[in-house]
């Protein structure tokens, strides 16, 4: 998550104060998620809940290397 800050800000054009809410955003919807998975564990086990989470994220890689984009890339980084 911090190494794409600096990206972010550069394309978005946002503030330091407003990145400081991404990554709020982000660590709040980890810890939720985490707290669901494991709660999901508990009820159905954690081999089944295991194996519907490489499901998930197989297909959600699947749909995000299929998927078109005609945005224009970012130009190189200088340094």
């Amino acid at each position: 998550m911090n190494v794409a800050l600096p990206d972010v800000r550069r394309d978005l054009g946002s503030t330091p104060e407003a990145l400081l809410w991404v990554v709020n955003a982000y660590a709040l919807a980890f810890g939720g998620l985490l707290m669901l998975g494991g709660r999901l564990a508990d009820l159905i086990g954690s081999s089944r809940v295991l194996a519907m989470g490489l499901a998930l994220f197989g297909a959600a890689s699947l749909a995000g290397g299929r998927a078109s984009s005609r945005a224009r890339p970012s130009p190189p980084v200088r340094s």
